[in-house]
Parts: C-alpha cells; structure tokens; sequence
C-alpha cells in the first residue's frame, strides 16, 4: 500500500522565490516517491506562475520517469480560482481542505 506525501507551503511564492519553489518540490523527485503527493496550499496567499509552473515541470518529471506519481492540491477559494482559471485543475485535483484532499487520496491507494 502506497504512502501519501504531503508538501505543505506558507506565504506568498513568486518569481523571487524560485529556488525555494524547486527545493519544496526536490522531495518529489527522489526514488520511491509515494503514489500521491498532496500538496497543501490552503496557507499560501499569493502564487505565481512560477509555482504553477514548477507544479507542470514535476508532473512532467513523474511522466518522462515512467513513475505513477500525482499530485492534488489544497487550496483557499482564492487559489482554486486560479488553478480553475488556468484550467490546472483539470491536472490537479483541487480541494477545499487538506481533509479532502486526503479522503481522495486515499481512495486511490
């Protein structure tokens, strides 16, 4: 039975934050990476596409390594917007609550 991660992010991410969007995500590219990995938003107010792209660039990684990884995301209602606006959310599921997000990963064990 597979493990769920769970990569939790505070504050606000931009391009500024580059480096530490990579090292947040550099967990996900270790071998033996868990089915799904939840990645917990619901304490970021402001991302960038810079984080969205890092979230497309590790989805990619997990593609191009032939590995069954996914990724779902907690988020406010401001940052769900947004991955509805971008149409990420048909990418990452999006979740109200790390509750929910955990529920579903759960269900896909």
């Amino acid at each position: 039975m597979a493990i769920v991660r769970e990569l939790a992010f505070h504050g606000d991410f931009d391009i500024s934050q580059k480096a530490e969007i990579e090292r947040g995500f550099e967990p996900m590219r270790r071998t033996g990476s868990p089915k799904m990995t939840i990645l917990d938003l619901t304490d970021v107010s402001y991302l960038d596409t810079t984080f969205l792209n890092a979230m497309v660039g590790i989805a990619q990684w997990a593609v191009d390594h032939n590995t069954d990884s996914r990724l779902c995301v907690a988020a406010g209602r401001n940052l769900s917007r947004i991955f509805h606006i971008t149409a990420l959310d048909k990418m990452f599921p999006v979740f109200a609550t790390m509750a929910l997000a955990r529920e579903y990963a759960v269900l896909l064990r």
